[in-house]
């Protein structure tokens, strides 16, 4: 059977298209002539309608019923919803109506790219803040850092704010390519990720943001998806600087996530934001056991809320708590370099990406965490 035979579910109107290279080798309009047809010709790629109340069910069917087969979906809807529900489900790719030959085709290729790739082991770490101003990025880009230094293995630090995003910049690096060019190209493969990249001194990769602002307007849900899931092929350890908004893109990615980490600081809105967003993510179908808190820019002398309160207010453990130190942080972002290891910060994230990567450590009262005092003796103020 050719590498591009296709089988075409639902879509009548393709008939008088021409998908240049491709082999239609089936047609089916009921989901029992669909599963005929892909035990019978085993087709490489299905292309069915997502517009249709079963299109989700039928996702999962087919590819409970032929493994490694490639999905894309065709659909006129811009309900975020229905998007992630379908990739939680198993597309892979989007044309949208009314159809273009040549957009299909793309889709086409893309899924194939992605089928022929090697296992996704790596794991991928979100980051992503509860309220402007939290550090999510700071703590995204030390983090990654920290899992290098760490760890054995390589590690990709993605930056998804394709407006305002600053990984890249934080370590002084100048890319030749950012992601943008990845779309630009139509297909995502293992060679043009690593081109795509760049390296800091210390050999953290980071494939950085668009150069342009609207370049990244281009950019959507199953481009990073495939990204995301190229990366893991490559890298054990991807670190997702993720944007403060929910939106097709940021959902596609949240989906990708391993552990997601919500970082906040210590004042009543931010918890709040904090807690808010968790649920949201809980009622979009992420499992709380994938979410993390970080609370960042901890100061105790100056809280006015007791950790215990806003465990209580998250209903989960904190995750890490990283001490405030802006004149070390700024000095390290201003001049693109890790902040020292003998720094209270640098400490606290390289906990986080030990405990992440499964490199748990045991902290004596003494350690990191203990310098901030016994819970027990907290109160709610």
């Amino acid at each position: 059977m050719s590498e591009n035979s296709i089988c075409i579910h639902g879509l009548e109107d393709i008939q008088s298209y021409d998908l240049a290279g491709y082999h239609v080798v089936a047609r089916t309009q009921s989901r029992e002539e669909l599963r005929q047809a892909l035990t019978a010709v085993k087709p490489h790629v299905l292309v069915l309608d997502l517009d249709v109340p079963d299109a989700c069910e039928t996702i999962v069917e087919a590819t409970e019923t032929l493994g490694g087969l490639g999905i894309v979906g065709v659909t006129d809807s811009q309900n975020p919803q229905t998007l992630v529900a379908a990739v939680r489900a198993g597309c892979r790719q989007l044309a949208t109506k009314p159809l273009d030959a040549n957009d299909l085709v793309v889709a086409i290729r893309r899924v194939l790219n992605e089928s022929a790739g090697q296992p996704e082991n790596g794991r991928v770490y979100g980051v992503i803040g509860a309220s402007g101003g939290s550090g999510a990025t700071t703590v995204a880009c030390h983090l990654a850092h920290a899992i290098v230094e760490t760890s054995e293995g390589a590690t990709l630090a993605v930056d998804l704010d394709f407006e305002f995003g600053g990984v890249a910049r934080a370590w002084d690096l100048a890319p030749s390519y950012t992601i943008a060019d990845i779309a630009s190209a139509g297909a995502v493969d293992a060679a043009l990720l690593k081109k795509a990249v760049c390296e800091t001194p210390r050999g953290l990769a980071v494939l950085a943001r668009p150069a342009r602002i609207e370049e990244g307007h281009t950019i959507d849900e199953i481009l990073v998806s495939a990204v995301i899931g190229c990366a893991r092929t490559i890298y054990p350890n991807v670190v997702l600087d993720l944007p403060r908004k929910l939106d097709a893109v940021a959902g596609a990615a949240i989906q990708r996530c391993d552990k997601l980490l919500i970082v906040a600081q210590s004042t009543v809105p931010a918890v709040d934001n904090a807690r808010r967003l968790s649920e949201a993510l809980a009622r979009a179908g992420i499992s709380p056991d994938n979410i993390e808190f970080v609370l960042n820019r901890y100061r105790k002398s100056a809280q006015n809320v007791t950790l215990e309160l806003i465990e209580k207010t998250l209903g989960k453990k904190l995750f890490g708590l990283i001490p405030s130190d802006f004149k070390s942080v700024a000095h390290a972002l201003d001049l693109g370099q890790p902040i020292t290891g003998r720094n209270e910060v640098y400490r606290a994230i390289s906990h986080i990406a030990r405990n992440l990567t499964g490199q748990v450590e045991t902290q004596s009262s003494g350690g990191w965490f203990g310098m901030f005092g016994s819970r027990k003796k907290a109160k709610v103020s």
